[in-house]
């Protein structure tokens, strides 16, 4: 048995090595037989004799088990002494590497602090570049604190939304949530309704404090268009008793529409809005069938009040307690209380001025009427002054002037630096008083006006000069400091209409236009050639008519024989202004009186007029003065 073990470990190695078929030779080299394929197929070896033949050794090497083969090369395990729990790049498994921002926590790759998986596509970003998961949704509500979950309102929600290449975010919508509505619905089938969401029924709230309720009485229509800040900027000043300003595109009388001013201009595409006035919106408040001109009552606080119409102050009748917009008080006196009275015939209210065969000259600057007081008179020569003649009348034996005005002038009447005083002896005076509170929403007030006076042109520079004053003083008859907040402080007299250098209204104006240019010298009494004020010929529309040379000059519709030169004293004489606008700032809400004086001066004869008209309030901020006023309104 030895044997044949060490001589299995010889053929192996031999085979191994490559050795050449040996096997037949003995020790010594010797062949101990040859020929063994020639052996005869029939006669097999003797069995007996078979141990002792030598090992035939096949042609080429053939698999046999090896009992003790060489063992392989041992195999070096990668994750040996590796802990797969904590490992980046052995992270539960073998070679399982974790993500740039992840780290191996009880072998699972998970986000660095900072960083998460917000999309789900298993790598981790910033925490900031995912606002969340896609599929979630989360509450929200944009209405105001205080207002989810009452009346008609509630919360909704938002959706998480993702985009390529974009990472997820919530969407800015929120679905489904009802929020406060100001446009309110007025519908007595529903009185509990609450659409702005504040606890209570939107038909009878008054959240801006006006006075005025969402719905009207019945509950079927909108009374107050504005009730909340949200709906607009200053709900308080919105309501159906306000003023409505042209061109601020705000319906501030709650009319159903913005009343823009329809006639503003356009540029190609842009649409140039006038400056914003603020206007009544029923320009036509006065009805001329109810006066009756002469009448007796015409000249009490009944005929004051259609006057403030006439001119389109058509301001409801207030308390000053309200503390509401409007009229508070209305008079027709004359300038002080030394005056006797006035005579009916001094006031007027027209719808256009004529001449003596009929010819309209001169119509309402706004609606249908206008305001005509007077010295003499106050017509013109179609009607009035033809049926009582043109003599000048004598109504008032005299009178003061009146204050604020004659304190800050030492009782003396201003006039044009080279002209006579003119004096402090007034006749036939009228005043009309009007005292209002401004609405919120007015920074000014504004009116037009034309002055006429048969004084002109042969009392021009003399003692005998008419005027025209318009007083403006706080709610107790005190003249304004500073009225037009420019830090100066204005004459204390209160008056606000000026002529072009800046004196008041009067014969000596510089505002006077005729038809011819007025000559100075010897056809000016009390006056010279060198002291003689300038004044401004007929032009263009400044007569607000075509020139006189064919006799249809405005000034016919006062005038029989408007000046044309000659001697005439009587007839051939008179002089008026074109139309003039006059502007004044006042403080919103604030009460304030508004005087507006006519009278002779020096004497009761050669009477003045003064047509008023357009009435206004300003929406922007004002100045005083007076100037021609622009184009024509009606």
């Amino acid at each position: 048995m030895r044997k044949s073990y060490l001589l299995g470990i010889l053929a192996a190695l031999c085979f191994a090595c490559g050795c050449s078929d040996d096997s037949s030779k003995g020790s010594n080299g010797d062949n101990q037989g040859q020929g063994t394929g020639e052996q005869d197929q029939n006669h097999p070896e003797d069995p007996s004799t078979e141990k002792d033949k030598p090992v035939e050794k096949p042609d080429r090497p053939v698999d046999k088990p090896v009992d003790n083969p060489e063992p392989p090369e041992p195999q070096t395990d990668p994750c040996q002494d590796i802990d797969l729990q904590t490992s980046h790049d052995h992270c539960g498994t073998c070679e399982h590497v974790c993500g740039e921002y992840e780290d191996c926590v009880d072998g699972a790759c998970v986000c660095q602090t900072g960083y998460i998986d917000c999309d789900g596509d298993g790598v981790c970003e910033t925490e900031g570049a995912c606002e969340c998961k896609p599929g979630e949704t989360r509450p929200c509500y944009d209405g105001d604190e205080g207002t989810e979950n009452v009346g008609a309102c509630h919360g909704g929600h938002q959706e998480c939304q993702i985009e390529e290449g974009m990472s997820p975010y919530w969407g800015l919508d929120c679905i489904d949530q009802v929020l406060p509505n100001y446009e309110y619905t007025c519908d007595p089938s529903q009185p509990d309704l609450d659409l702005d969401c504040n606890g209570k029924p939107d038909a009878t709230q008054d959240s801006d404090g006006d006075s005025y309720t969402v719905c009207n009485e019945g509950g079927d229509a909108i009374l107050d268009c504005c009730d909340h800040i949200n709906r607009c900027g200053s709900p308080e000043l919105i309501h159906p008793n306000q003023i409505d300003c042209r061109g601020n595109y705000v319906d501030d009388n709650c009319s159903g529409a913005a009343d823009d001013d329809p006639e503003a201009p356009e540029c190609g595409d842009v649409t140039v809005v006038v400056e914003a006035d603020c206007k009544i919106k029923d320009q036509n408040c006065s009805s001329v069938s109810k006066w009756n001109y002469g009448e007796t009552k015409n000249a009490s606080a009944w005929g004051a009040y259609e006057l403030a119409k006439a001119m389109d102050a058509c301001l409801d009748v207030v308390t000053a307690e309200s503390n509401k917009p409007g009229l508070i008080e209305y008079a027709i006196t004359p300038a002080s209380d030394y005056h006797i009275g006035i005579d009916p015939k001094q006031i007027h209210i027209k719808t256009a001025m004529k001449d003596a065969e009929g010819n309209v000259l001169i119509k309402p600057r706004v609606g249908e009427t206008f305001v005509l007081l007077s010295s003499g008179i106050a017509g013109d020569v179609h009607d009035e002054l033809s049926k009582y003649g043109i003599e000048d009348m004598k109504f008032s034996l005299g009178g003061s002037i009146p204050e604020p005005y004659r304190t800050a002038h030492a009782n003396q009447l201003q006039t044009h630096p080279a002209c006579a005083s003119g004096g402090s002896d007034i006749y036939d005076s009228v005043r009309l008083h009007l005292k209002m509170r401004a609405p919120e929403t007015a920074k000014g007030i504004s009116f037009d006006f034309r002055f006429f006076s048969r004084e002109y042109p042969y009392y021009v520079c003399s003692k005998y000069n008419d005027f025209f004053l318009s007083i403006l003083t706080d709610e107790n008859g005190h003249p304004i400091a500073d009225l037009d907040g420019d830090g100066d402080v204005m004459d204390e007299d209160g008056n606000i209409s000026f002529d072009k250098n800046n004196n008041p209204v009067s014969v000596n104006n510089a505002f006077f236009t005729t038809c011819a240019e007025a000559p100075c010298g010897v056809e000016f009494l009390n006056a010279s050639s060198d002291k003689c004020p300038a004044t401004i010929a007929c032009s263009g529309d400044k007569c607000g008519g075509t020139m006189c040379t064919d006799g249809s000059d405005v000034l016919s519709a006062y005038y029989p024989k408007p000046y044309t030169g000659g001697t005439d004293l009587k007839e051939q004489r008179g002089g008026g202004t074109a139309w003039l606008t006059t502007k004044a700032p006042v403080k919103p809400g604030e009460i304030f009186n508004l005087d507006f004086y006519i009278w002779d001066t020096g004497d009761l004869r050669f009477d003045s007029t003064v047509i008023l008209d357009n009435f206004q309030w300003e929406c922007t901020e004002t100045q005083v003065g007076t100037d021609f006023a622009k184009g024509e309104v009606n």
